[in-house]
Order: structure tokens, then sequence, then C-alpha cells
């Protein structure tokens, strides 16, 4: 939502897919992209417009100051070019209208961006690739007894840190943080499959849930060198098969809630704003 206090008026904004994810061809008669909406006195929609038809916008995120718009494309063969991942889309708000202008796009650095974050200065946008649950390379490697073994090898589950333009717009990133590990189930825990990335109300830290370790991990923010530092704890563990899904901050008390996939529960935190314990 985008409240323009000078009109008066909100705004909804509302991502869509272009394509079902695991048939990126066939989305010639959807119509995907961000959906713009008039939030009408009386509580109707009326629809405005809807931009970039061919983006799966999966997760949107706003500028604190209105003004900017961001979207992942949650894919895994962008641009139809297999294994080039998903992207990251930026807009500029049109104040008066609630309309969006189509900025630029880059590289998600992995495949299925699920989730997309900026923090309260506007300088970094924050991105989390979940990844694939299938395996998508196999290796025959040696194991530690001498034998010939099956490996498989999964699409990376990561974090990316990407620097803002001065017209809002995003640069390439700047950090890329991969996560390993793996947890009880064998298939949806396989491999790391983090699945939200938010910045804390002071700023200072990112954290990640990872659904497919069963971890919430946590890094510092440096915003003069555009690098995400591990924090000291790296991250919690949470109870094994919980999967960790999405996060919210108590808008004003040291508190955090989390929404976990695999047990279908949800957990509450104390958090230290000044160590992210």
């Amino acid at each position: 939502m985008n409240k323009n206090k000078k009109a008066e008026k909100v705004y909804a904004y509302v991502g869509t897919w272009a394509s079902d994810l695991h048939d990126e061809q066939n989305s010639e008669n959807s119509s995907g992209g961000i959906h713009v909406f008039l939030l009408e006195q009386d509580g109707q929609l009326t629809h405005l417009s809807n931009v970039s038809e061919d983006v799966n916008a999966g997760i949107l995120c706003i500028s604190s100051d209105q003004r900017y718009l961001y979207s992942v494309n949650e894919r895994k063969n962008l641009g139809g070019i297999r294994g080039n991942g998903g992207g990251v889309c930026s807009y500029a708000i049109e104040p008066e209208t609630g309309l969006l202008q189509y900025i630029n796009s880059t590289q998600s650095m992995g495949a299925y961006p699920c989730y997309i974050s900026i923090d309260g200065t506007g300088s970094y946008v924050f991105v989390c690739n979940h990844g694939h649950h299938m395996d998508v390379v196999t290796r025959v490697i040696k194991n530690n007894g001498g034998n010939y073994v099956v490996k498989p090898q999964y699409d990376d589950g990561n974090v990316v840190m990407f620097p803002v333009r001065e017209d809002g717009g995003l640069g390439d990133a700047c950090d890329v943080k991969l996560l390993t590990g793996s947890s009880v189930d064998p298939f949806f825990q396989a491999s790391a499959h983090p699945h939200s990335v938010n910045v804390d109300l002071t700023d200072k830290f990112v954290i990640a849930c990872d659904k497919g370790t069963d971890r919430i991990v946590l890094y510092k923010i440096n915003f003069g060198e555009g690098k995400l530092m591990p924090n000291v704890p790296p991250y919690v563990t949470t109870s094994r098969g919980t999967g960790p899904r999405h996060l919210a901050f108590h808008p004003s008390l040291p508190y955090l809630f989390i929404n976990n996939e695999t047990n279908s529960s949800v957990s509450s935190y104390l958090f230290d704003t000044k160590t992210g314990d």
C-alpha cells in the first residue's frame, strides 16, 4: 500500500505471475506483472494500470519515502536462458497518480527470488533466492572410503544485497551470501531455501528465514562498504522440521514473529536491537 498524503489518496499494488514457476515457456496468454489500484473512500478498488506483464512479480516492497517500488521476477531461466536465475526490477511511483514508471532491472543472482526488502534509508535492496527443490546437476565423486558415489547438486540458496542508484534504480549486486546446510525433510530440506529477508527497525541487521535448514540467519549491514557482515551468533536454530518462512517485527516492542511452513506454527522471539541476538 502507498498513501499519498498530499492528494489524500491510497494506492494498492498487486504482484502477479506471468507464468507458472515450473512452465516458464507457456505465458503468452497470461497477464502477470504489477497491477495498480486506487482505494476509493467506500472501500472499492479501481484498477488503474498494469505494468511489466512478463514479470513474475511474487513479492514487492516500497521505499520509506514512497517514491520507488521494487519487485522480484521469480524465475529460474530469466530471458529464456537456462540457469540464468531470476530478476529484480525497480519502478518510480508517480506521486499524483500512483502509477509506476519502469526504471531498470538486474539479475537476482539465483533461482526463484522469493522476497525483497529495502532499508529505511533507501540505500540498499535485499533479496533472497529460494532455489528449486529438485536437484539440477548430478556429480560422481569419490567418498572417504574411495568408492564412487552420486552426489546431487542443488540451486544455491542465497541472500543478495543491491545498491540503490540516485534515480531509484538498482545497481549490480554488491554482496552475495551463500547459505548451506540441510534438515530432516529429505526433499524440501535437502538444501538451503531462504524464503524471506527483512531489515530490522533500527536498520542495523538483515534477518533471513531459511526453511531448508531450520535457521534464522543474521547479518550486520555495513553501509559504507555495501556488505553483509556475519553476526555473532550468525544464526538461530529452530526446532528440527519447523521450516521458518516469513518474519514480522512488532512496530514498537522488541519482538519478532515467524510463521513456520513445515509444521504449520507461529513462533515469537525477543530481539536484541543492539546485538542482533
